[in-house]
């Protein structure tokens, strides 16, 4: 059958009179692969200033998706272009899963960036990430001296995320009706299987449909952001999720750690019952057992509403030097 083309260009954008935002496919090619991105620009004259989304890593790219799009809109809708993509390896994007790691992240975001600039004609670029997203924009900050940077409840060490990471398959195993899993390759393994000595043995773990490689579990687990963070001195939001209304001791002392950089750092803590899942699956039974209801979408609100209302409070020329190149 063939593919109409001329179709599916007429759809490749969207103008939302109501929200003032018009979304944008887009399909560049980061690292010589072709990715899918997504431009959101406002309907009015925008700020010269622009904003990337960096996604997080394995299945929490897909549970924070949701928030992700609603903070979009709203920065959008404020004024400023945002563009979001699916790094390679991931979603509708070209690229092999075992190459997924820190370094591609970081990689893509730095491609993100030079494509947002060429794409909108920004002269400043903010990054903005949740969990390990925020880890890797906190790093794409600080190596591209950009001025702005948003985090939401950041991973700020790399160990303890990989910790939690595979233990995930543990909780997961304990939860499946047959005791056992299936693999990313296909496959199955026995419950109980250690996803350290996997690494070890193999070279590789699926964690819940995940293929981590060793490689990338230990490149992330050398990452700590109170080391490898070194000079950002803009303006930084970040924003901490919480049951009882106070910000976990990793994210108060990220935020002293962006101070004593000389950074201008703003942390707010956005309180939800439902911060304990933050980054997990976030959906449940409404009435109707055959539909399911986002338990999270008032927290996305929350969350994209108070970034973008910290974002247009800016000066619009803010200090900070943006290099050129990664």
């Amino acid at each position: 059958m063939p593919v109409d083309l001329a179709l599916l260009e007429r759809h490749r954008r969207f103008r939302d009179a109501g929200s003032g935002v018009t979304e944008e496919f887009l399909t560049p090619r980061f690292g010589g692969e072709r990715v899918l991105a997504l431009l959101y620009r406002p309907n009015r004259e925008p700020r010269k200033e622009g904003w990337i989304i960096c996604h997080s890593f394995g299945m929490e790219q897909t549970f924070l998706m949701e928030h992700e799009v609603a903070a979009a809109r709203a920065i959008a809708a404020a004024g400023l272009p945002v563009l979001r993509y699916h790094g390679r390896g991931y979603g509708d994007s070209e690229g092999p899963r075992r190459a997924i790691g820190l370094s591609s992240h970081v990689a893509d975001a730095n491609e993100a960036v030079d494509l947002l600039r060429a794409e909108a004609g920004v002269e400043r670029v903010g990054i903005l990430g949740a969990r390990f997203g925020g880890l890797v924009a906190a790093l794409v900050a600080d190596r591209r001296e950009l001025p702005l940077l948003a985090l939401w409840e950041p991973v700020t060490r790399g160990s303890q995320f990989m910790r939690d990471f595979l233990r995930s398959r543990d909780l997961f195993q304990m939860m499946s009706a047959d005791g056992g899993v299936g693999d990313a390759t296909g496959g199955g393994r026995p419950a109980g299987a250690d996803p350290r000595i996997e690494l070890e043995e193999q070279g590789w773990s699926d964690i819940k449909g995940f293929l981590l490689s060793r490689e990338a579990h230990d490149e992330i687990a050398s990452v700590d952001l109170a080391r490898d963070v070194r000079r950002f001195s803009g303006a930084a939001l970040v924003l901490a999720t919480s049951r009882a209304g106070q910000a976990s001791t990793p994210v108060r002392r990220l935020s002293e750690h962006l101070r004593s950089l000389g950074a201008e750092c703003h942390e707010v803590v956005v309180r939800s019952e439902e911060a304990g899942s933050f980054g997990q699956y976030h959906y449940d039974n409404d009435e109707d057992p055959n539909a399911k209801r986002d338990v999270q979408a008032g927290l996305a609100t929350e969350l994209a509403a108070v970034t973008a209302s910290w974002l247009t409070g800016l000066p619009a020329g803010r200090a900070g030097r943006e290099a050129a190149g990664p």
